[in-house]
């Protein structure tokens, strides 16, 4: 089959919309719509779900996907090891981060990699844990960089321990302890933090180490609001120092005693079976952020 169509087709499927595909693509609608159509009688079965809202895939395209995903990735594969034996370093790399991974790591590794390799093109995807495992898991994305779990099964790299910080108003009681327990936490109204899936992964962990009811008066999945809403006297927070870098705000912050951290890295799939592009950034990667002895 003709490896274009599959380009069209996880453009449509990443995009949810077959305007807004052919529009990335420098297609017309109606020429996206005519190559899934053929793409879907090449297969013998409908692959995408159409309605006024957009696209979406179909249960057997469901299954196919993660197939035409790593057919892709192997094309482009090959296309860089022809690159190399020529002499040239190129292609494409998707990466998969949270926003503040993208804000306070990624620009340093990325500088350093476009002087190594200007060839290499690079995309970034921000999303929360549950989405970059899923998709790194589908091979939407080559590497990611998020909380590693012992349950992840990918090839992981540890970058560093990120803790956890009580965050409050200045002037506020607290600020008298030189760290805070759970325990005083829980007494303050409580501001969470969620992502725009509902939840937190990493602060749902923290909280759940103590069984103890937690005063939970408003939540927001905007970072900055929550700091806002501190810093208004609103309530009482927990973020991870790493989030709250770089925030010039009226607040102050404690550590958490115990210390809880959340483990810091990238993953990939698979490490042998990373493309040439994939392991030149890794290399970069941890070169930058790794201390010279762990790197």
């Amino acid at each position: 089959m003709d490896n274009r169509k599959f380009d069209v087709l996880l453009k449509a499927v990443d995009c949810g919309n077959l305007t807004r595909a052919a529009m990335q693509l420098g297609y017309t609608q109606s020429g996206v719509t005519h190559i899934i159509n053929n793409l879907e009688q090449d297969f013998g079965f409908p692959l995408l779900h159409r309605t006024n809202r957009g696209v979406s895939l179909t249960e057997d395209g469901k299954r196919v996907l993660p197939i035409i995903r790593e057919m892709q990735k192997l094309d482009e594969r090959l296309q860089q090891e022809k690159d190399l034996i020529q002499g040239i370093a190129s292609g494409s790399i998707c990466i998969g981060s949270f926003s503040s991974i993208s804000t306070h790591w990624l620009p340093r590794v990325l500088s350093a990699f476009q002087r190594q390799y200007p060839n290499i093109n690079v995309e970034i995807l921000e999303g929360s844990t549950t989405s970059l495992v899923h998709w790194l898991q589908e091979g939407k994305v080559d590497i990611c960089f998020f909380t590693l779990r012992d349950d992840h099964l990918f090839d992981k790299i540890e970058i560093m321990r990120d803790s956890y910080l009580a965050l409050f108003p200045k002037g506020h009681p607290l600020g008298k302890h030189e760290a805070v327990t759970l325990d005083m936490l829980r007494r303050e109204p409580f501001i969470m933090y969620r992502t725009p899936e509902g939840g937190n992964e990493d602060l749902g962990e923290v909280m759940e180490i103590e069984k103890t009811a937690w005063n939970i008066r408003f939540s927001s999945n905007y970072d900055y609001a929550v700091i806002s809403m501190v810093e208004n006297n609103l309530g009482i927070s927990i973020m991870p120092e790493l989030v709250l870098k770089g925030h010039d705000s009226d607040i102050e912050t404690r550590p958490l005693r115990p210390v809880i951290n959340r483990r810091l890295g990238l993953a990939v799939r698979s490490r042998r079976d990373a493309s040439p592009a994939m392991k030149r950034f890794i290399a970069c990667a941890t070169d930058i952020l790794l201390p010279k002895s762990e790197a």
